[in-house]
């Protein structure tokens, strides 16, 4: 077995340090929830909610039960269903950031906005670069009108690449479209259960506010098991379960 070597910024002692005034954060400030189904769900799973201010204090007990149902390894696949990723343990993979409104014209030298033939080089481009593991949906193409932005970053990715995607919706409705391209991709709802083809990031805004688009898309997200890392408070949350232990 290959040696890997760690670098380590934080002491066991400062994480958990991190990881407890987190959960008190959680617990005496909470969140901002601004989709009201969200916060009944919340409410009837022990959270303590106030409708009128979309304000949510979670308890110790709903924290330790939310963990308790996330998962300590997940797995991709590309298009072509081959496994790309394994997310346990200390590996690391690499995915481009997102998401450039803007894009560098390497003929002209001149600063752009970005369109579906540069979009297109990019997933091409990617899919030649060994040691970047996974597309982003980059940038966005500003060819097409913006209620269709999201879904066709990730329709030319499927198209033109293989590589599994990182992507995210703008608005809820996107989200259907998003999923049933996958589904188009794998054959069935079991069959991209099975090899999950994208990841859906979806964060909260600062100060602790989640919009009701992104808090509707890790409900969707969760319902249709698609995306195994579903948000970035997930990932956070992933790392305290592991502290736990």
């Amino acid at each position: 077995m290959a040696l890997r070597p760690q670098m380590r910024l934080l002491s066991d002692e400062l994480l958990a340090r991190i990881v407890s005034e987190a959960r008190d954060i959680l617990c005496k400030l909470g969140t901002k929830v601004q989709n009201p189904r969200v916060l009944k769900a919340l409410a009837e799973n022990g959270a303590k909610v106030d409708f009128e201010k979309s304000q949510v204090l979670y308890t110790p007990a709903l924290l330790d039960r939310a963990l308790a149902t996330v998962p300590r390894s997940f797995k991709l696949y590309d298009v072509l269903g081959h496994e790309t990723h394994d997310f346990s343990g200390h590996q690391v993979h690499f995915t481009p950031g997102s998401a450039a409104l803007h894009v560098l014209d390497y003929k002209t030298q001149q600063i752009r906005k970005p369109d579906t033939a540069d979009y297109v080089r990019y997933v091409q481009l990617l899919c030649g670069l060994p040691h970047i593991a996974a597309q982003s949906t980059a940038f966005i193409p500003a060819d097409v009108a913006d209620r269709v932005s999201d879904s066709y970053r990730l329709f030319l990715s499927l198209l033109y690449g293989e590589k599994p995607v990182v992507t995210g919706t703008f608005t809820i409705e996107s989200f259907r479209v998003m999923r049933d391209m996958q589904l188009a991709v794998r054959g069935g709802e079991k069959e991209l259960r099975e090899k999950p083809l994208t990841i859906f990031s979806c964060c909260p805004t600062s100060p602790l506010k989640w919009s009701e688009i992104t808090s509707q898309n890790v409900v969707d997200c969760g319902t249709a098991d698609i995306g195994r890392l579903l948000v970035f408070l997930l990932s956070h949350n992933r790392a305290r379960k592991g502290l736990k232990r």
